[in-house]
């Protein structure tokens, strides 16, 4: 057998190291709707009403804002750790009433990051439990992006983390809210979440579905 030169193997060897990195960044999952006519069968809308309907240049998935309810979906493959899920959420107020909305992961047991505008800060649920809060201040009528992972801190605990920033922005370097389960995350699909009050839509865009990126 010829052995290669060692610069060679070494070239070889970061390539390989490289191309697995690059796997491991990749996306499981994205949409953005723009090509579509109706809302994809991928989508399993589980409680409330969702249709796509045009914004700007492209389209988004609204929530039909009646009957009012808590309504979500599921979206992406199924996973139990060590993913993340992203989207794009837009939410309006009509007087004192403002929504509810937000993206989670694990199935609709699973951990939800949702921005409760009438109380102004994102919180961190399970299982309806508030793990974890943070003051923030959202405007009306405009788009904030959510991101959501879980992966494994040890054995037997989970490392929570989440963030939100207004579209357009710069994403945060650091995480808004975190915590650590001890109780093993279900496996399942990612999830899009919203109460409408306030009786206006709430829209969905750029769904995406990553291994989350731990550091």
């Amino acid at each position: 057998m010829t052995r290669l030169p060692l610069p060679v193997m070494l070239l070889a060897s970061a390539l390989a190291a490289a191309a697995a990195a690059s796997a491991a960044d990749k996306p499981l999952y994205i949409q953005d709707f723009d090509a579509l006519q109706e809302v994809p069968d991928e989508i399993m809308q589980l409680n409330g009403e969702f249709t796509l309907v045009p914004d700007g240049t492209g389209k988004a998935m609204a929530l039909t804002p009646t009957p009012l309810d808590t309504d979500n979906c599921l979206f992406g493959p199924p996973s139990k750790d060590a993913i993340a899920a992203r989207a794009r959420i837009r939410g309006s107020a009509k007087g004192h009433q403002s929504p509810t909305f937000g993206i989670g992961v694990n199935g609709v047991s699973g951990f939800i990051l949702r921005l409760a505008t009438a109380k102004k800060q994102v919180e961190l649920v399970r299982d309806e439990e508030v793990l974890a809060s943070k003051p923030y201040t959202w405007k009306s009528d405009t788009w904030t992006r959510f991101l959501l992972q879980v992966h494994p801190a040890s054995p037997t605990s989970w490392v929570v983390e989440g963030k939100v920033w207004p579209d357009g922005e710069a994403e945060p370097a650091e995480w808004l809210v975190t915590t650590t389960s001890e109780k093993a995350p279900s496996p399942g699909r990612a999830s899009l979440w919203g109460v409408p009050y306030g009786g206006k839509p709430i829209l969905f865009d750029n769904l995406e579905v990553a291994p989350a990126a731990v550091k």
